[in-house]
């Protein structure tokens, strides 16, 4: 039926994903600490767990977040603190050296140019490793 839509349509809400949202990643996660732990729990987020919830992006929304909280509760049954480890998450490497091996082409032209194209000099650069100008070649 061409009107079904438009009966099971009775309004729309555009909520943005959760990455986009950061604000809200510790009060979702703490009601569903308080939706899944039994009353007689008092399971609580360390800092350091607040600060991984907070830099990953969720790709799978709430639910997600939701899934994560409920395996960490069971986790962190013994101590009542959900600590980094409960946490189900494997954030990107972000390391220095990755940044380093991960230049661009572009990146990696620049700084030879800025060093009047003398690659040694460009390989000495604090972001730059050794044989990133040379890898060019």
């Amino acid at each position: 039926r061409s009107d079904l839509y438009y009966r099971l349509k009775v309004t729309e809400l555009n909520l943005p994903p959760l990455r986009e949202r950061k604000e809200d990643i510790i009060p979702i996660a703490e009601f569903f600490i308080q939706k899944y732990s039994s009353e007689d729990e008092n399971i609580v987020l360390s800092d350091k767990a607040k600060k991984i919830l907070m830099k990953y992006d969720y790709p799978g929304n709430i639910r997600e977040l939701e899934n994560i909280i409920r395996s960490a509760i069971i986790l962190a049954r013994d101590t009542g603190i959900i600590m980094p480890h409960d946490l189900d998450i494997n954030l990107p490497d972000k390391s220095y050296a990755k940044f380093k091996k991960n230049l661009t082409k572009d990146e990696i032209i620049s700084a030879i140019e800025e060093c009047g194209g003398d690659k040694k000099a460009a390989a000495d650069k604090p972001h730059m490793s050794r044989a990133a100008p040379y890898r060019l070649v």
